[in-house]
């Protein structure tokens, strides 16, 4: 199939970050950029599929999201969506409401809350959730992933092993809070029913390739997908450590690599989050005195598993959230990874780095680090007054989210979302107009931290990246121009365009 492009502002993000009007798609190839009447002139007497006139629209290398859930997107689609909540008592309501309509002993979910902006309430406990119900599991997880709560019954299930279990309160955290997938184990046709749905979404915002993490259950539903050509989103997995040995077990010849499903690496966990108070921080929470955070693993653990993933030579995707978690990872990859400093050929980065110091910046400079970051949680939540100033203070909330000390060392950054929201549009604007002002980005450093620099990290911005003769077509249409226009919301996504097929199209 060939595809013409005219009549548009397309930037190529090449060396010379050319501006263009005009490019044709064969097959899956960009092959002819120029002027709109160079490529009609040019392909006058060819077949052409399709021409699209963009009518001045923008056109950028498709947005690569460098690290999202979409399989958990796919699973909480089916739950309560606690995300626009803005009180306990709205949340106990519509849990309540639930129950009424589940059958008895069946689970009542729901996620995404934020009680950031709470006023004057404790946060939720088991008593509230058993005064619902107990004749049905309830589980309720908070918008970062890492706070959760249980009721009596749910309680039930979760083996005494288990760490991070307050069997008092129900709350649960990090490890208990990830676990919770593998206690409910829903089936591999519930989650290719959640995604296929979502897919749409995901091409509406200009997605064409994520990051994904993910555990041997996802990892089958997106094989499945590939294998029946289902799959147009190109989707890079990193399996979480605690699946690795059954995912070997189950794929002994190690690294997937299909037509749109990779899987690349290992994904660790080293900490929590700001909002659930478990980041691993040097100095205590500035409203928790006596409170550091939690760090996951031991020196001699964290080394022992370092070591086996550089055997198996896979590249890791690290979360550290709190300079204590962030200095753990640096004094043992010193060790493990000297021969690979400061190349980093495999491509291992870290993940959040929202509170960070000078001194740790200049280390993760000298190591190579890949920094991946996630400019929404700076939207949401670092504006003055708002959750990262409470639990860190005024002082710390200045280094936090610190895009622009990232760039002035000299470290490669990548945007993802998190999936926190997904929408790349509303990375891309919390990083431009950071609520710290001296954190704040240029339009060109902050889109190309969405549409480029992952497939640094991936090893392939020979083939993406940039919209030049011999790239592969992945490309996303804007109504408006993110580096001009003042008023970056009423920019939208109007086209999306993966391996040369339109996938998205809303003119």
């Amino acid at each position: 199939m060939t595809l013409e492009l005219i009549n548009g502002k397309i930037y190529t993000l090449a060396h010379n970050n050319s501006i263009r009007e005009a490019l044709v798609i064969e097959k899956n190839i960009i092959t002819k950029v120029g002027t709109t009447q160079e490529i009609l002139e040019s392909n006058a007497d060819k077949h052409i599929d399709q021409v699209i006139d963009l009518q001045n629209k923008v056109v950028l290398p498709g947005f690569i999201d460098g690290h999202t859930h979409l399989g958990h997107m796919a699973l909480e689609s089916l739950w309560i969506d606690l995300s626009k909540i803005e009180s306990k008592g709205q949340i106990l309501k519509l849990i309540k409401d639930r129950s009424r309509d589940t059958s008895v002993g069946n689970w009542v979910v729901g996620v995404g809350y934020d009680d950031a902006s709470w006023e004057n309430e404790e946060r939720l406990s088991k008593v509230e959730l058993d005064a619902i119900s107990i004749d049905h599991p309830i589980f309720v997880r908070r918008v970062c992933g890492h706070y959760g709560v249980v009721n009596s019954i749910a309680l039930q299930y979760i083996d005494e092993s288990w760490k991070y279990v307050d069997r008092k309160t129900g709350i649960l955290l990090e490890d208990a809070v990830l676990g919770f997938m593998k206690i409910i184990r829903p089936d591999i046709s519930v989650r290719l029913s959640g995604t296929q749905k979502l897919f749409p979404e995901v091409y509406s915002l200009g997605l064409t390739a994520v990051r994904e993490i993910v555990n041997l259950q996802s990892i089958k539903m997106y094989h499945l997908l590939d294998k029946e050509k289902q799959l147009k989103l190109r989707v890079y997995g990193y399996i979480i450590i605690d699946d690795l040995d059954d995912y070997l077990a189950k794929y002994p010849e190690g690294i997937i690599k299909t037509a749109r499903f990779n899987l690349v690496g290992v994904k660790i966990l080293l900490d929590g989050s700001l909002g659930a108070r478990t980041a691993a921080l040097q100095e205590p929470y500035n409203d928790a005195p006596g409170n550091n955070g939690k760090l996951l693993y031991s020196e001699y653990e964290l080394t022992t598993i370092f070591k086996r993933i550089k055997e198996l030579g896979y590249p890791m995707m690290v979360h550290a959230i709190g300079d204590r978690a962030i200095r753990q990872f640096v004094d043992i990859y010193k060790t493990v990874f000297s021969e690979q400093i400061p190349d980093n050929p495999l491509g291992h980065s870290l993940e959040h780095l929202e509170v960070i110091d000078d001194s740790l910046l200049s280390t993760l400079k000298r190591l190579g680090i890949y920094a991946s970051l996630q400019p929404n949680f700076a939207g949401r939540w670092s504006a003055p007054g708002g959750l990262n100033e409470k639990r860190l203070g005024s002082e710390r909330l200045a280094r936090c989210n610190a895009y622009k000390d990232f760039l002035k060392k000299g470290i490669p950054i990548v945007f993802g979302s998190d999936s926190m929201p997904l929408d790349p549009l509303f990375g891309i604007k919390s990083a431009i107009y950071h609520p710290i002002r001296n954190q704040r980005l240029q339009p060109f450093d902050a889109v190309k931290a969405y549409v480029q620099n992952c497939y640094k990290i991936l090893g392939l911005d020979s083939k993406f990246g940039s919209l030049v003769p011999g790239k592969i077509a992945d490309l996303v249409i804007l109504t408006g121009d993110p580096f001009q226009d003042q008023n970056l919301d009423k920019i939208e996504v109007a086209g999306t365009i993966i391996d040369g097929e339109l996938v998205y199209y809303s003119f």
